[in-house]
């Protein structure tokens, strides 16, 4: 993950790698599906697969793979999750995704 050197982070367009974690506040075990709908900067929507951080039962993740940064500008990420009973979305988390040398 990417920081300056008073230690808040930035992200930029492009990178990789960098692990997003979102805590749910709500107990996943045994958890059918888990997700991260996410709308980029221009509108587009995509959907990221998220898994349970390990050893934590509110926690999701998900690794940023080439392509799914490729827009500069707010990002907006909503779990969504399904789990015996229930299944539905969570609050709406936003990051900004920087041009290089920004």
């Amino acid at each position: 993950m990417a920081a300056t050197c008073d230690g808040e982070s930035k992200y930029y367009q492009y990178d990789t790698g960098t692990v997003i974690i979102v805590d749910v506040c709500s107990d996943l075990t045994g958890y059918t599906q888990a997700e991260f709908r996410v709308q980029k900067p221009e509108g587009g929507e995509v959907t990221w697969a998220a898994t349970l951080v390990p050893g934590e039962t509110t926690k999701l993740q998900y690794t940023v793979k080439s392509g799914d940064w490729d827009e500069a500008g707010i990002y907006k990420l909503q779990p969504y999750v399904a789990v015996p009973g229930w299944s539905g979305l969570g609050d709406t988390v936003q990051f900004q995704v920087q041009e290089k040398f920004t």
